[in-house]
């Protein structure tokens, strides 16, 4: 956490004096978006002459009046569409010269709308990091407990693949149980439990448009590890080829799906939530498993 706060805290650079500079931290759902822009709050919010975290855009309309011509740090939570932006920008207008902005979003391609913005984009955490918040959950301390098995403690990273809030919440889950319960547990956990994270990360796709949708579940369904420019060409077949090149770009833009040398990634609960919605269309009549 300690290097992300202070990779984000260089991107305002608060040494800067001549402009109102926005950052905005982008990821997928569950990533820690809004716990790092708070720690980061936290840490500079004395540098202003006053500081809002907001997490309604209506609450605009509250703060209006106080801001204009002052220092003013702003955090703007979980911004989503571009009807959005209309408020934030006529804000940003009456902000003082080393005013800063941060917001956080799981749709990077809205900040096209302002000029001078920086993108902090929040990486999964990486198995070191994942341990250590996992064994902090499941038995309150920055290691395992002894006597628990390393494969059943792999099984489950391996499941959550660095997103913390799935993270959290299956420590969390396991918190109290003897080895013994783990291997059931952590089926409960996906059948039941894992409904939490499921939720948050089905948001994104719910704010997806129809086509959006559609290429979403093709990909969860078919094409993870497959060369992007091969699922463009199929995707093209059933899309207009420019529908479906800007609807790649627009899942890439809402941290929904990745390109790693060239080839289309997902993360596995994504890829899990994907094929839960095409099952659940139909939940008794197997045959109307279109993708599956």
């Amino acid at each position: 956490m300690q290097s992300r706060v202070r990779e984000v805290q260089e991107l305002l650079d608060l040494g800067s004096n001549d402009e109102i500079r926005v950052v905005a931290i982008c990821g997928m759902g569950g990533v820690g978006k809004t716990t790092l822009a708070r720690v980061v709050s936290d840490r500079i919010f004395h540098h202003f002459d006053a500081s809002y975290f907001l997490h309604n855009l209506s609450e605009f309309h509250i703060c209006t009046g106080m801001v204009h011509g002052k220092t003013i740090l702003l955090v703007l939570d979980d911004l989503v569409g571009y009807q959005n932006l209309e408020p934030l920008i006529d804000t940003a207008s009456l902000l003082g010269v080393r005013s800063r902005i941060i917001i956080t979003t799981r749709d990077e391609g809205l900040l096209k709308w302002f000029e001078n913005h920086h993108i902090y984009r929040v990486k999964l955490l990486s198995r070191d990091e994942a341990l250590q918040l996992f064994c902090r959950k499941a038995f309150r301390c920055d290691f395992p407990a002894r006597g628990y098995d390393a494969e059943l403690i792999n099984r489950a990273l391996e499941y959550v693949s660095g997103l913390p809030l799935a993270i959290v919440k299956l420590g969390s889950y396991l918190y109290n149980r003897r080895s013994s319960e783990w291997s059931t547990a952590l089926v409960e956990f996906k059948k039941v439990a894992s409904i939490v994270v499921m939720k948050v990360l089905k948001r994104s796709f719910d704010e997806l448009d129809l086509y959006e949708q559609e290429i979403f579940l093709d990909i969860a369904c078919f094409f993870i590890g497959k060369e992007a420019k091969y699922v463009q060409g199929i995707l093209a077949c059933y899309f207009y080829s420019h529908l479906a090149n800007r609807d790649i770009q627009g899942l890439i833009e809402k941290a929904l799906v990745t390109i790693m040398d060239q080839k289309i990634q997902m993360h596995n609960l994504l890829q899990e939530m994907g094929r839960k919605i095409v099952q659940q269309k139909f939940p008794s009549n197997l045959e109307m498993w279109s993708r599956l």
